[in-house]
């Protein structure tokens, strides 16, 4: 056995030991908050879910415009990488959706022009959501609060890094592009929303915000599979330091997991299943897409 292979699996362990501990501490709290849970809103938060995937794949769409990927495509890209995501560690949804666009674009996608555009899709990521803290910035008991001149010189400054980043070639692109950006953290703030107001402890429209940007933040550089462990515990230490209650936090991030993992599978693998006819793609598949084996 790699030792690759071994790290994957000590992480993996790690983390269900990790979420394990949590719920067995805190299991009467966790249990209490998820039995008063309304499941209409709960229905909402499994809709709210689907925009908030399926347009991960649209900025990405723009930011390749010269291929025409067409909006079946960059939607099904965007629930398959999900569901690789969750079931293999490191990311795998990245060279998947380098594979997926190899297989239906005749004209082949460099390597080195993909890998380009990936870390500019996730700086771009990264950079709308600094551009919604800084506007959005709550004044409470939750956070210290920032003064409005540093606060504006944090939105400019986020705003034109937005624009270096972007580029001269992108720059035509930029309301479609932001748009695009915009609907994800809307939906998933959305879904933080519900969550926290599902399980009787509401939060604001700006703390939902905070959590997305946090959510998306941690996401980029996954250790396990999906970040399983690592987001809830991130989310555990933001409630015990926010609200005083780990309960509030796990239970939270539990719901807006359980959630989008149900909307990930139960849309996902038929579309695996559809467009590349098993409902997962293998190892050797993303191997050919990177490597460029026939």
């Amino acid at each position: 056995m790699s030792n690759q292979k071994i790290t994957k699996i000590f992480l993996f362990s790690l983390a269900m030991l990790l979420i394990s501990y949590l719920i067995n501490t805190h299991y009467s709290h966790i249990e209490k908050a998820l039995s008063q849970i309304s499941w209409t809103q709960s229905l909402w938060l499994i809709l709210i879910q689907i925009p908030a995937i399926a347009f991960t794949g649209y900025p990405l769409k723009l930011l390749l415009h010269q291929y025409n990927i067409k909006p079946i495509h960059w939607v099904s890209m965007s629930f398959i990488s999900y569901l690789v995501n969750y079931l293999l560690p490191y990311r795998p949804g990245i060279p998947f959706r380098y594979f997926y666009l190899q297989k239906y674009y005749q004209q082949r996608i460099p390597l080195l022009e993909y890998s380009v555009v990936t870390i500019q899709y996730f700086l771009l990521m990264m950079l709308t959501g600094a551009i919604l803290l800084f506007l959005y910035w709550p004044v409470d008991n939750w956070l210290p609060a920032i003064p409005f001149p540093l606060r504006l010189f944090g939105f400019l400054s986020s705003v034109a890094a937005f624009l270096w980043v972007l580029g001269k070639k992108h720059i035509h692109q930029l309301p479609h592009i932001f748009l695009g950006y915009l609907i994800i953290y809307v939906a998933m703030s959305a879904c933080f929303y519900l969550a926290y107001n599902n399980i009787h402890a509401p939060i604001s429209w700006a703390h939902a915000i905070i959590l997305t940007v946090a959510w998306n933040i941690i996401s980029i550089v996954p250790i396990t599979p999906g970040n399983l462990g690592v987001s809830e515990a991130f989310f555990v230490f933001l409630s015990h330091y926010f609200l005083n209650d780990v309960s509030i936090g796990l239970s939270a991030a539990l719901l807006f997991r359980i959630s989008q993992l149900l909307t990930t599978l139960l849309i996902g693998v038929p579309m695996s299943l559809c467009l590349l006819g098993r409902w997962l793609p293998d190892g050797k598949t993303l191997d050919r897409a990177l490597f460029k084996k026939k």
